[in-house]
């Protein structure tokens, strides 16, 4: 799980480096929070499982279990067998 603000704290990282979670078997959820994080949260939706949208951190524990439990739902119809 990734929360962004949508600003740049002089990371080193970009996110071209983020690449890994096209090849791999793992959920990235990324929250953005405030007006700014929306150009952010376009670009991570590239690679993310969910992205999700609040405009402030009061919001932040809800947006992370629904997050969460998408997740989990996500996985779990994977995971489920009909034989």
């Amino acid at each position: 799980m990734a929360i962004t603000d949508g600003e740049d704290n002089n990371s080193r990282n970009s996110l071209n480096d983020l690449h890994y979670f096209e090849d791999i078997d793992v959920h990235l959820v990324v929250i953005g929070v405030g007006s700014s994080s929306a150009r952010e949260l376009r670009n991570l939706s590239r690679y993310a499982t969910s992205t999700h949208s609040i405009d402030h951190f009061d919001d932040l524990f809800h947006a992370m279990s629904i997050a969460i439990e998408k997740v989990a739902i996500t996985s779990h119809q994977s995971y489920v067998s009909f034989e």
